[in-house]
């Protein structure tokens, strides 16, 4: 069995008590008869382990490093305007890729633009609030500097992430499913040498911290209005990854690690065990 999330804890069901409960349900009537389970990380490892006394083998979601040509591509960590997914710009690109989903942070991004004239906010995926956030921009002064791409294929995130200047990971604090989460889309960024902002969750925190591959979101202590706080927060954040640039980061020593030639053994283990 693979928990990819702690689906039971996901934002969309906290007010739904009877679903949070169904998913419960059925966690624990599977999970202790399982011959194999495995997660994506190991926070959330720890918590199925103290909730149903089970072990589980952590998995981690990331690419390998040879989708960023690391050693046979001198190119790797510069955008390739030859064959870009986006308009050549003299700004500089906050990349988002995934879902737009409730707490993704996408509006936090949106808001920090304001703080930020010299960037424009590129965000690459579908989801529940994709159109409300088109609809949210659309007032905004800088809507000329938001770029809305939608789904996309692999191969073309693989060609679109190293073109960004600053990747984004935000993740509200709303349940432990976002709590404990490592986003996939950090592999991505590292593998594409592209500096990364997150926020300050434990498990995506320990890997910036750890690599020393981008900042994390430091909150002010006094808060006024919690949305204006998180766009200023990120917009400081992001303002001193475009110091440091990206030669004020090492990718070498993260992408050893975060490398699915080392996971996929974890996995042929689980299944062979």
């Amino acid at each position: 069995m693979d928990a990819h999330e702690l689906f039971s804890e996901v934002p969309e069901i906290q007010d739904k008590p009877f679903v949070k409960w169904v998913w419960r349900t059925i966690e624990s009537l599977l999970m202790p008869r399982c011959d194999a389970l495995l997660t994506v990380c190991q926070s959330v490892a720890d918590y199925y382990s103290n909730l149903y006394s089970v072990k589980m083998a952590v998995v981690r979601n990331v690419p390998d490093n040879v989708t960023a040509r690391i050693e046979s591509d001198a190119s790797v960590g510069t955008p390739d305007n030859s064959s870009s997914l986006i308009p050549a710009s003299s700004l500089k690109t906050l990349l988002y890729q995934g879902r737009v989903n409730l707490g993704r942070g996408v509006d936090w991004a949106i808001d920090a633009l304001e703080w930020l004239p010299e960037c424009r906010l590129v965000v690459a995926g579908d989801g529940d609030l994709l159109e409300e956030m088109k609809a949210y921009v659309a007032d905004k002064p800088w809507r000329d500097r938001v770029m809305f791409l939608g789904r996309m294929m692999p191969d073309e995130l693989v060609r679109l992430t190293p073109q960004a200047d600053v990747g984004l990971v935000m993740l509200e604090d709303m349940g432990l499913n976002y709590h404990y989460a490592l986003p996939n889309r950090i592999g991505d960024f590292v593998q594409a040498g592209v500096p990364i902002v997150v926020s300050n969750l434990p498990e995506m925190a320990a890997v910036v911290r750890k690599f020393k591959v981008g900042e994390v979101i430091e909150m002010n202590k006094e808060k006024s209005e919690v949305r204006n706080c998180y766009a200023r927060a990120l917009a400081r954040t992001v303002k001193m990854v475009l110091a440091k640039g990206r030669e004020g980061y090492d990718f070498s020593e993260a992408r050893k690690d975060m490398d699915w030639n080392k996971e996929k053994n974890k996995l042929l283990e689980c299944v062979n065990a």
